[in-house]
């Protein structure tokens, strides 16, 4: 998995359906590097700081290939990186054999994979598009976001190395489709799952509690 680009943000307004709205959900390129800390990336800022670029979630990846679906999916051409809010564009990311716990080092940093992007409504904003949430949701190739375990600085070029993953395998792209379509591929496994010691706590009680209300 190679960087093929980072962006970062800041909040910006953009209007849908007469109203503006404040997001910062498009990165723009970062040129060559970011510097990367425990809690942030410098230069990156949130207008829902307590929903976004939390402790958990501070690098979000995305596969460059995956663009070329969304673009066939949204009937849309040349998509630029960062459309989605990624900070790394990657060659390659394959949701089904990445791994809740899984670290990697990276330029000089190590980033343990926590969970997947859940696209909300505001994607239909950032396309202007009604069916863009729908249409990244069916996609099912959401991306995946870390946590910093080490900070320091990340380039374009860099690759993401494995170095060490959990005992128990939870795949990102299982948890993807218990949150969003409310299935889970090895129901028996929960308990497993749940048992994963760096699946961030809220997704746990969240797991926790689903598979209690779906009995």
């Amino acid at each position: 998995m190679k960087i093929l680009s980072l962006q970062k943000g800041e909040p910006s307004e953009i209007e849908w359906k007469g109203e503006i709205i404040r997001t910062s959900f498009v990165k723009k390129s970062a040129g060559p590097s970011l510097k990367v800390h425990l809690d942030h990336i410098e230069g990156d800022s949130f207008a829902l700081a307590d929903v976004h670029g939390a402790i958990d979630n501070v690098i979000y990846a995305f596969s460059k290939g995956a663009y070329t679906e969304l673009e066939t999916r949204l009937g849309q051409q040349d998509i630029n990186v960062g459309s989605v809010g990624e900070n790394l564009t990657l060659s390659d990311l394959d949701e089904k054999n990445i791994f809740v716990g899984d670290c990697f080092s990276v330029g000089s940093c190590e980033i343990q994979a926590t969970f997947p992007r859940i696209p909300c409504t505001k994607f239909n904003i950032i396309f202007q598009n009604s069916e863009a949430q729908k249409q990244f949701q069916e996609m099912r190739r959401p991306g995946v976001y870390f946590r910093v375990l080490k900070e320091g600085e990340i380039r374009v070029g860099d690759e993401l190395k494995l170095i060490r993953t959990e005992e128990k395998k939870f795949p990102i792209s299982e948890v993807y489709e218990f949150i969003v379509h409310k299935k889970f591929k090895f129901p028996e496994r929960v308990n497993d799952y749940l048992s994963v010691a760096s699946l961030p706590e809220d997704l746990r009680r969240f797991i926790a509690k689903s598979i209690k209300d779906l009995k």
